[in-house]
This record gives C-alpha cells, sequence and structure tokens, in this order.
C-alpha cells in the first residue's frame, strides 16, 4: 500500500489564470526552479515582471474563467465524471472561478495524469454544451 493509501490532494487551475511570475507568488513546472515566495509573502515587486509578461506572450488564448455557478456545476460534474470512468475513487471535489481541489484516489500513482485528462475532456463536453469557449 502507498502513503495515505494512496489518495492524492490534487489542485489546479484554469488556462492562464496563474502564470509563473505571477505577484501573489508561484511555482515552476513540477518545482523545477525553488521559488521561496508564496502568497503570504509575495516576491518583490518587478522582481518576476519579465517572466511573467512572456507567461503571458506565450498565451495561446484568453484566460478562462468560470463566471457563473452553472458553469461551474457543470465543470465539477465532467471532472467527476471522466475520473469515475477511469475507477479513479473521488472522495470530495470543489471549484470556484479559477481553482480545483480534489481529493482522489490513485493506485497508479499518476495523479497528475488522470486530473490532466479530467481537465480536458471536462473542458471540450463545456464547449459542446455552451457552457465554455
Amino acid at each position: 500500500m502507498g502513503r495515505w493509501n494512496d489518495w492524492y490532494h490534487c489542485m489546479g487551475n484554469t488556462y492562464g489564470t496563474w502564470l509563473p511570475g505571477d505577484r501573489r507568488g508561484f511555482r515552476t513546472e513540477r518545482h523545477k526552479h525553488h521559488i521561496p515566495y508564496d502568497y503570504k509573502h509575495p516576491p518583490p515587486k518587478g522582481l518576476y515582471d519579465r517572466l511573467n509578461h512572456r507567461s503571458k506572450r506565450l498565451m495561446t488564448r484568453l484566460p478562462v474563467y468560470l463566471e457563473t455557478m452553472e458553469q461551474r456545476q457543470r465543470v465539477l460534474d465532467e471532472l467527476i465524471a471522466s475520473l469515475l470512468r477511469r475507477q479513479i475513487e473521488v472522495a470530495v471535489a470543489a471549484i470556484d472561478r479559477i481553482h480545483l481541489h480534489a481529493l482522489v484516489r490513485c493506485p497508479d500513482h499518476q495523479p497528475r495524469h488522470w486530473i490532466g485528462i479530467a481537465k480536458k475532456e471536462s473542458s471540450h463536453y463545456c464547449k459542446i454544451s455552451g457552457h465554455g469557449r
């Protein structure tokens, strides 16, 4: 049995809403670089401005915000359905305008992979149903 009986607290954001160089603090992909700042202790003003501007330039579309409760509910329903189709247990999940939190059981220890697929599928189904761009 793995640590915590294979349960993982997964977090995510909608596209483009928390980029490298953000004033609230940030983490690089898979923590490749140590960034000693966070939302409680933000980086000094201007320190990561170039990185943030570069991140914004590299975006291929506008940031995604889940403005209505109907959108949020649809995204959450689709995320959970996608995970359950793959026999990934979901104990609890919550979503707001830009953040996702979920407690999932991944016996194969690949929560990043399964959450990524669930986000992709929920985005697709929300576009089809008219709940997203």
